[in-house]
């Protein structure tokens, strides 16, 4: 019989697990659970609808918000080359970010003033730009 006590995936596993290539900081997770209302050590399989979606919504404003280059490492010995690094994101990818950030809080009734600013309240509709909104005020 396995021990299922070592399978368990923390809340913090899980947000990491979310954009594994994304360079996600201890003390960014930490922030993350604070602003969705987790409890460090959490069990993720115990985590509400809520709290995933805060946790994603925070998680992608904290990689938006991050410088857009990224660095990357690579070894070489011979023949074997090994590259390590998080990845460059484009400014149209960190927009759609926002955007899915503010919509996941407005699903919640959250507003944050970080992103209400930055997130384009404008979209496609039909044959060109049209002011839509994609959230209740």
């Amino acid at each position: 019989m396995a021990n299922t006590e070592n399978q368990i995936i923390t809340a913090e596993e899980y947000i990491k697990s979310i954009s594994p290539n994304a360079a996600v900081s201890e003390s960014a997770v930490k922030g993350i659970l604070i602003d969705a209302g987790i409890d460090a050590g959490t069990p993720a399989t115990e985590l509400t609808e809520k709290q995933k979606d805060l946790a994603l919504a925070y998680l992608l404003i904290r990689i938006a918000f991050n410088p857009i280059m990224s660095q990357k490492v690579t070894d070489k010995d011979g023949d074997w080359e090994h590259s390590e690094g998080s990845e460059q994101w484009s400014r149209s990818q960190l927009m759609q970010f926002l955007i899915l950030a503010r919509d996941l809080l407005a699903k919640w009734g959250i507003t944050d003033a970080r992103i209400e600013s930055l997130a384009p309240k404008w979209g496609m509709k039909g044959s060109g730009f049209h002011k839509i909104r994609r959230y209740p005020k």
